[in-house]
């Protein structure tokens, strides 16, 4: 399958942010469980 440069370039545009969401929902996880653990350690 050969793109056109247009293509390929939406295509691309998609990805980076389909990535970047990915990475904000993966650092929310990461804060949620921190906050979690800290305030089980606290009580």
């Amino acid at each position: 399958m050969t793109w056109t440069p247009d293509q390929l370039e939406a295509f691309l545009a998609r990805r980076r942010r389909r990535n970047v969401a990915i990475a904000v929902v993966l650092a929310l996880l990461v804060m949620l469980f921190y906050a979690i653990t800290i305030g089980r350690m606290s009580a």
